[in-house]
């Protein structure tokens, strides 16, 4: 029996090589695959922001990569009650539309919530500052970062749409501002949305 099983190794081996070399690259090929299809559905910070710089700032728990194609600028908006920052991104080449509040632009406004304790669907229908009294859609759940997070879109001067999220003892409003859904602001909005990344709460 030994002897038949080793003449049979001998006869066969080339096969059996050829055979295991052949499931180490279809293994290989389908865990790439399956890597490639993980960045795809954003379950990775996405690498495809080119020429890109980062915003973070360890008080809010929070960075996000943009392309270097935008100007940021940070404002104080708050008051002695209550912290209010607004972060904007505005690209190099905007120009301002007569009668507007100004340049279509990417917003990150991070409110203080931590004597309110506001849910993201609280802070949406209860304030001002949210402009959901100007919906034009319904609030829908998405993720950002790992994190729960609602949108929706309003209609003001310009098209609008806005995620809002709550971190560390903050209401996150991501808003973009457009004039066409084609925009290429619209997509810019979105990776900025994907690069998000927390720490802390």
């Amino acid at each position: 029996m030994f002897a038949w099983y080793t003449f049979y190794m001998k006869m066969n081996y080339p096969k059996i090589v050829t055979i295991i070399a052949l499931a180490l690259v279809f293994v290989g090929g389908a865990w790439y695959a399956l890597e490639q299809r993980a960045i795809d559905l954003g379950q990775k910070p996405p690498a495809g922001i080119r020429g890109e710089n980062e915003y973070s700032v360890d008080a809010f728990g929070f960075s996000f990569a943009y392309p270097d194609t935008y100007h940021l600028e940070e404002y104080d908006m708050g008051n002695g009650e209550r912290r209010h920052v607004a972060v904007v991104l505005t690209g190099e080449n905007e120009t301002v539309v007569p009668d507007s509040e100004g340049p279509v632009a990417i917003s990150v406004d991070v409110y203080q919530n931590d004597l309110d304790n506001l849910t993201p669907e609280q802070w949406i229908t209860g304030t001002n500052d949210s402009n959901w009294k100007m919906a034009t859609s319904p609030q829908e759940r998405v993720m950002v970062g790992g994190k729960e997070a609602l949108t929706y879109r309003w209609s003001g001067l310009y098209e609008a749409e806005t995620t809002v999220f709550e971190h560390a003892g903050n209401i996150v409003a991501v808003t973009v501002t457009f004039i066409s859904p084609e925009d290429a602001i619209r997509g810019d909005f979105d990776r900025i949305l994907s690069a998000f990344e927390f720490s802390g709460e």
